[in-house]
């Protein structure tokens, strides 16, 4: 199977959305537009967060389907299910299942348990953001560098 993806999709894009973003913090002056731009729930970054989540979770899913001419097939399908059901999570974390979206009100557990009074779990408790964040960590360090690495020493080890 032969993939002519663009390298400017995988490598040039992100680059230059960073690029921007980096100077935006820079250039902006400080006040209620730099808020409401860069920091607000309808901000740029709270967007790109969720945009970069969907893409990630349609290149996981199509992962899975792709992954059946590689060794350990049922290990692959699983890993990339896991990353698309954490990347689902993580961008709907993030847009609060919608709420601002469809501008409802949050229930009155979330209204007095969630530090944002949002309709989202991540905002409960410290543990509760930082422990799917440092989850989604390991396994992109374990799945993108560790496993790789392991896989690379092997092969040049035999022959």
């Amino acid at each position: 199977m032969d993939f002519n993806v663009p390298k400017s999709l995988y490598a040039h894009t992100p680059i230059i959305i960073m690029i921007g973003l980096i100077l935006c913090f820079i250039m902006l002056p400080q006040g209620p537009f730099y808020e409401w731009i860069l920091r607000s729930e309808y901000g740029v970054i709270e967007n790109l967060t969720i945009l970069y989540t969907a893409i990630a979770a349609i290149i996981a899913y199509n992962l899975i389907k792709l992954s059946n001419h590689l060794p350990n097939t049922r290990f692959f399908k699983v890993w990339f299910a896991l990353f698309c059901i954490s990347l689902i999570y993580l961008g709907l974390e993030e847009a609060s299942y919608g709420q601002h979206i469809f501008k409802w009100e949050s229930s009155e557990y979330f209204l007095e348990n969630n530090q944002m009074y949002e309709t989202n779990l991540h905002n409960l408790t410290p543990m509760m953001e930082q422990a799917p964040k440092i989850l989604l960590h390991l396994a992109a360090l374990f799945g993108g560098l560790i496993w790789p690495l392991v896989v690379y020493m092997k092969k040049n080890s035999i022959q």
